[in-house]
């Protein structure tokens, strides 16, 4: 790395999967990226963007060989957040609409299938990331009933207003804005400039 005129003080990570992902193993050992359309298909839902690769550098194996080789630095603070929500009907059908509902029998399609995954192998998850995955450093805590997706303010989380998400049932999406700000907050009052 060149020599840089600042300091980096901390590094904050949300959802992401340190220690990799049962989910990105199975789509790797199944060889589904292989499959002519897939990553069209994944780009579709904008998932990966299509980029099939991202999957195998999220696979279990693949994170404990980065994270052999590349150690934390001392003097940087990391902190840690985990999501975990249980995809619903609506979740489902959806891809992540801000919509939390009962667990349905369509729930075994898109987040159902990987939640699903991730329940039996690591525990609470996101859909993608499990909560064991997510934990690095200083863990600040599993933010509830918000999947992968919608942490970050992906634009389908967006889509629906809030006169629908009454009427159907739903909650309001995870304000993933207010979230952020609320973390710089914390980062300016916790962690200290030396």
């Amino acid at each position: 790395m060149h020599k840089a005129n600042f300091s980096v003080l901390s590094v904050s990570t949300i959802a992401t999967p340190h220690r990799g992902s049962p989910a990105a193993d199975v789509v790797v050992g199944t060889h589904i990226t292989e499959v002519p359309g897939f990553s069209a298909f994944l780009n579709m839902f904008q998932v990966g963007r299509g980029d099939c690769q991202a999957w195998a550098s999220l696979s279990t194996s693949n994170t404990k060989t980065f994270n052999a080789c590349t150690p934390d630095v001392p003097g940087v603070r990391y902190l840690s957040y985990g999501c975990q929500f249980v995809p619903g009907i609506i979740d489902t059908v959806a891809w992540g609409y801000g919509c939390q509902f009962v667990p349905g029998i369509i729930d075994t399609v898109a987040w159902g299938a990987s939640f699903h995954l991730l329940n039996l192998k690591e525990g609470e998850n996101d859909g993608v990331v499990s909560v064991a995955s997510a934990k690095w450093g200083e863990y600040l805590g599993t933010i509830s009933g918000v999947n992968h997706t919608e942490v970050i303010g992906h634009k389908f989380t967006q889509t629906r207003p809030s006169d629908v998400l009454n009427f159907i049932g739903g909650v309001q999406p995870f304000d993933h804005k207010a979230f952020f700000l609320k973390h710089a907050k914390y980062l300016a009052s916790n962690v200290e400039v030396y």
